[in-house]
């Protein structure tokens, strides 16, 4: 195993039992010891999560690196993506994706692995199927400058079969890295393949698990990764 990687719609760490618990949605992450981890639904300074900054949290707990952009909200307090990683991140930023009602985002980190560049992307799409044609489109334009080592991981709202997902792999180098029967939503009972790790070719998948959870209504997707150029000590 080169590098972990995981995806986690945490729900602002609201858990099946509908309590508030971020250090539940931390020890989850631990266990799993991923290399470079993306989460959606991330507080930061709001009243239903207690005003924590939820991503400094996590990452702090994990002894990692991270980089969260709020989507919406006022002033500094704001829900939104994070991505967490062992290793210094770089070249961040975030953008606003199409949508109605409630704000969607693609949040960039760069990071280097024994020199070579990682471009980390993490995304939350909306819950209509124009909505996510657009913000498709939008997140492809972005990853057409990408480089070679390059992930896309996040809660795509839609199924493999839905012609954004064909869209954005279509018009990309992307690939499906995850199981294809591997069911993330809703946690309780999974039914449905709505959580993503996508990865380009020069990333070759070992493994893929889902890792079941009453700590969010989605479970966590955990994949594994290796090169011939990258070995992670």
């Amino acid at each position: 195993m080169d590098l972990r990687v995981a995806t986690y719609n945490i729900r602002h760490g609201r858990g099946l039992d509908d309590n508030v618990d971020i250090g539940r949605i931390a020890a989850a992450l631990a266990t799993v010891q991923a290399d470079i981890i993306c989460l959606q639904e991330v507080d930061h300074s709001l009243p239903r999560s207690g005003f924590a900054h939820q991503a400094e949290h996590i990452a702090a707990s994990l002894n990692c690196h991270f980089y969260f952009h709020a989507n919406f909200g006022i002033l500094s307090a704001g829900m939104g993506n994070a991505i967490i990683s062992r290793f210094p991140l770089y070249s961040t930023w975030n953008i606003t994706l199409p949508f109605l009602g409630e704000p969607r985002g693609l949040l960039h980190a760069a990071t280097k692995i024994n020199q070579i560049e990682f471009e980390i992307f993490c995304t939350h799409w909306g819950l209509t199927p124009g909505q996510r044609k657009d913000q498709s489109r939008a997140a492809a334009a972005k990853l057409a400058s990408a480089g070679s080592y390059t992930l896309l991981c996040g809660d795509l709202n839609a199924v493999r079969s839905a012609v954004e997902i064909d869209a954005l792999l279509g018009s990309t180098s992307l690939q499906d890295a995850g199981p294809v029967d591997g069911h993330t939503f809703p946690s309780s009972c999974p039914v449905v393949k709505i959580d993503y790790i996508l990865a380009t070719p020069q990333l070759t998948s070992t493994g893929s698990r889902i890792i079941s959870s009453d700590a969010s209504d989605h479970n966590m997707l955990v994949t594994d990764f290796e090169t011939a150029e990258i070995s992670v000590q």
